[in-house]
């Protein structure tokens, strides 16, 4: 097993740091696309955290617009029916988006971790 093997395991496993670690320059790099405060890692999972809430709110639109068709029908005696059919269109099509949009942010995110972990175990 060579060194950068090595401590690429202890990294994964958490036993230690790699600042702590005789990395060179290029594993440092590499390591740092994945974890840290700055890295892509991190900003990925902070847009997939800004996308649940951003679901939440998408989601909470929407149940208000039923409701509120729903009781204006009640309200004028009449059968319910959608006041707003091109609204809730749009929100089910922003929905199913924004769905898609996570599978895309956790696939990016799982082979960014995938390359990065492979690139220092081939060098």
């Amino acid at each position: 097993m060579k060194y950068s093997q090595i401590i690429l395991v202890i990294v994964l496993l958490g036993i230690g740091s790699y600042g702590n670690c005789d990395l060179s320059r290029e594993e440092t790099m590499l390591l740092g696309l994945k974890q840290g405060p700055k890295s892509a890692g991190l900003r990925l999972s902070r847009v997939y955290a800004n996308s649940e809430s951003m679901m939440v709110d998408l989601n909470k639109a929407l149940t208000q617009i039923h409701v509120v068709s729903k009781n204006f029908a009640k309200l004028k005696n009449k059968p319910y029916e959608s006041y707003f059919p091109n609204s809730n269109t749009n929100l089910d099509n922003a929905i199913k988006t924004l769905k898609e949009f996570q599978k895309q942010i956790i696939l990016s995110h799982k082979e960014l971790k995938a390359e990065v972990e492979s690139t220092i175990l081939e060098n």
